[in-house]
């Protein structure tokens, strides 16, 4: 019964810990938010407008660029002014906003103005510059709030087309604290299982030596009764012995016939 016992609390707290495990990963997974925002018609630039980029909780949202292979792309953080001035009338695509935490808000670029503008690597307008090729992604640094409002700017050479697309991803706070309780139970109960079962397999050792000693003492105490009665079956009982005096009459007699002997050889 305490094996079973034993072997039921090890599966347990095994199931314990690969579920908090389990639960941990899916909040990870949970905890974070991405919106995507289609710029397919954005012309040569796309604006995140003041406040986007920290809308989740506060926190900086992780860019994401979806643009053509082998086309290098930046992400530039500057003044909301100064990326206004910096685009001027060319046609561009506003981010404003998330709409319900799965798609962005956006205003389409007006087509009346040109398609391309100026190139954005050559400015020396920005707080952070960052660049990658293709479909990337980055973390824009929060610029310092006593700058003023900020605004993010994606855009190739001001000649190529921005990127078709544009995801906003942010990490939430989730309390994964039971999660960690939950792993720990289940490494408790899952030793207590391994020494429970220690304990049953070294009373069952110890069982098997008694009764392997037991069975040796019973095979000595068998061997030594065979042995008392052989000896007894090979040593007979002796035969009556006479007394002291029947066996001493022969001899008085034969003292008392010496002198009549004696006289007859006279």
């Amino acid at each position: 019964m305490r094996k079973f016992l034993a072997i039921a609390l090890v599966v347990l707290g095994v199931l314990g810990l690969a579920g908090g495990v389990f639960a941990r990963a899916q909040l990870g997974a949970a905890s974070s938010i991405t919106v995507r925002a289609d710029t397919s018609s954005a012309g040569a630039y796309i604006v995140l407008d003041p406040g986007v980029l920290t809308s989740g909780d506060g926190q900086p949202a992780r860019i994401g660029v979806e643009g053509l292979a082998g086309v290098t792309y930046g992400v530039f953080v500057g003044l909301a002014g100064d990326v206004e001035g910096f685009i001027g009338d060319a046609k561009s695509a506003h981010i404003t906003g998330v709409d319900g935490w799965e798609n962005a808000a956006v205003t389409p670029a007006d087509q009346a103005g040109p398609a391309t503008g100026l190139n954005p690597l050559r400015a020396d307008l920005w707080i952070s510059a960052q660049q990658g090729v293709g479909s990337f992604e980055v973390q824009p640094p929060v610029a310092n709030p006593a700058l003023g409002p900020t605004a993010v700017l994606i855009a190739a050479d001001g000649q190529a087309a921005a990127p078709a697309a544009v995801t906003l991803s942010w990490k939430l706070p989730v309390d994964a604290t039971w999660t960690v309780i939950l792993m720990g139970v289940g490494i408790l109960v899952a030793i207590a299982g391994l020494v429970l079962l220690g304990l049953v397999r070294r009373a069952a050792a110890e069982a098997r030596r008694e009764a392997e000693h037991a069975r040796k003492l019973q095979e000595a105490a068998a061997k030594a009764r065979v042995f008392d009665e052989a000896l007894v079956v090979s040593d007979p009982e002796p035969a009556d012995v006479p007394s002291g005096p029947a066996t001493a009459q022969p001899a008085a007699d034969e003292a008392s016939d010496t002198p009549r002997k004696r006289e007859g050889l006279r």
